[in-house]
């Protein structure tokens, strides 16, 4: 049986050069793929997320992205007028959100960005309106959460379905619900009945 040098050293000079070149491009394939139509789109979206989910590079001085400074203004505050901005925001990433296409929804889905930006929100709402006890009625489920803030978790819920499928959405409603102040004292259906995650949508919507 030929050895590989012997097998090698029978190759033309041509057939050499081709392997070499064919070898060469696998390698930057496999090492770098080509980016899809997908990885743009996100692309395109996480960049527009610079100022706000992402720290601004035209900005020297920042080093906390503004959704961070946000959020602990609103944990803080606990009030419309302390977390109003976090708010709007958000509204606007999940309208830039939607410029990526339906068939790479799944892929935004399972960006750590979006993820947990979208849940961690969502998860901070839960908690807003239930507040430091649980509430004495199913009428008092949204604390001080209005309409507009009713409806932009509603936005949440409906974007992470559709992102990341209604299983995520059910296992963090499940897993937030018993964090909550009080839960450990209910029972799974009257935790949900109190909590907005009960929310009849369709109303917000």
């Amino acid at each position: 049986m030929a050895s590989l040098d012997e097998v090698i050293a029978k190759l033309s000079k041509r057939t050499i050069v081709t392997l070499a070149l064919v070898g060469s491009v696998a390698f930057i394939v496999i090492s770098d793929p080509p980016h899809t139509l997908c990885d743009s789109q996100i692309g395109a979206f996480t960049e527009a997320q610079k100022g706000f989910l992402l720290v601004n590079p035209n900005r020297p001085g920042e080093t906390t992205p503004l959704f961070q400074r946000l959020v602990a203004r609103c944990k803080a505050a606990n009030s419309p007028g302390g977390c109003y901005e976090l708010f709007v925001q958000m509204r606007e990433m999940l309208g830039e959100s939607k410029t990526v296409s339906l068939k790479c929804t799944q892929q935004l889905g399972e960006t750590a960005l979006f993820k947990n930006t979208l849940l961690g929100v969502a998860g901070l709402m839960m908690k807003l309106a239930w507040g430091d006890k649980p509430p004495l009625s199913f009428y008092e489920k949204f604390g001080w959460l209005d309409n507009a803030d009713i409806a932009l978790f509603c936005s949440l819920k409906v974007r992470a379905g559709n992102t990341m499928g209604g299983q995520v959405w059910n296992d963090f409603v499940s897993e937030t619900m018993v964090t909550l102040p009080g839960a450990e004292n209910l029972n799974r259906d009257k935790i949900w009945g109190l909590s907005i995650a009960s929310t009849n949508c369709g109303k917000y919507l």
